[in-house]
C-alpha cells in the first residue's frame, strides 16, 4: 500500500524554474526537448505563486526552426515548488509549431488546480503593447518584453480578443475567440 502512495506523490522542487520539469509543466520529459533551447521569456508573481512564460525546442523542431511556447503557474507549497496549471501553443508539447519568423502568436488558458487564474500570453514582435479584452468586457494592456507578452488575472474568465498595437495604438494584428 505504501508503494502505491509513494508513486502517486509529486515531487517538490527547490525553485520555481525546476517545477517546470513536472506535470503539468511541459519540460517533464527530458528526451522531448533540447535543454539548451529553454528560454524564460517572462515571469509574473501572482497570488500564491508565479506564472512563467517560456519556450523550448524538441530535437525535430530545431531542424524545422520552430519552437513550443507555454505559460505555467507554479506555487510554493511549504516544502518547495510545484507546477499547478499550464497552457501551451499547439495540440501537445511535441507539437512545436511556432516558426522563428512569426511576429504574432496569441493564446490563453483559464483556471488552475489551486487558484482561479486566467493567463493571456504569446509572441509579439515589432510592437510595444498588447491589448487583451476579457469575456466580461474588461480591457487591459500590457507591455511587450523579450518579444513576448504575459497578462494574468486572478479570475476564471475567458479571453475574447488579443490585439497587437503599434506605437500610436492602432491594431496591427488580432486574434479572437467566440
Amino acid at each position: 500500500m505504501s508503494l502505491l502512495f509513494l508513486s502517486a506523490c509529486r515531487p517538490y522542487h527547490s525553485n520555481a524554474l525546476d517545477a517546470l520539469t513536472e506535470y503539468p509543466g511541459y519540460l517533464e520529459n527530458a528526451s522531448a526537448f533540447t535543454k539548451s533551447s529553454v528560454r524564460i521569456l517572462q515571469q509574473q508573481d501572482v497570488t500564491g505563486g508565479t506564472v512563467i512564460l517560456y519556450r523550448w525546442q524538441t530535437p525535430k523542431s530545431v531542424e524545422k526552426q520552430q519552437y513550443c511556447l507555454a505559460a505555467t503557474f507554479v506555487a510554493s507549497e511549504g516544502y518547495g515548488w510545484r507546477a499547478q496549471s499550464s497552457g501551451s501553443v499547439g495540440v501537445a508539447p511535441a507539437d512545436c509549431i511556432i516558426s522563428e519568423a512569426e511576429d504574432f502568436v496569441a493564446a490563453y488558458t483559464v483556471g488552475g488546480n489551486s487558484t482561479p487564474l486566467s493567463i493571456a500570453y504569446g509572441i509579439a514582435r515589432g510592437s510595444d503593447t498588447v491589448r487583451v479584452e476579457w469575456s466580461d468586457g474588461v480591457i487591459m494592456s500590457t507591455p511587450v518584453e523579450n518579444n513576448s507578452f504575459l497578462l494574468t488575472r486572478p479570475d476564471t474568465i475567458h479571453v475574447r480578443r488579443i490585439e497587437l498595437l503599434n506605437v500610436v495604438g492602432e491594431v496591427l494584428e488580432s486574434k479572437t475567440w467566440p
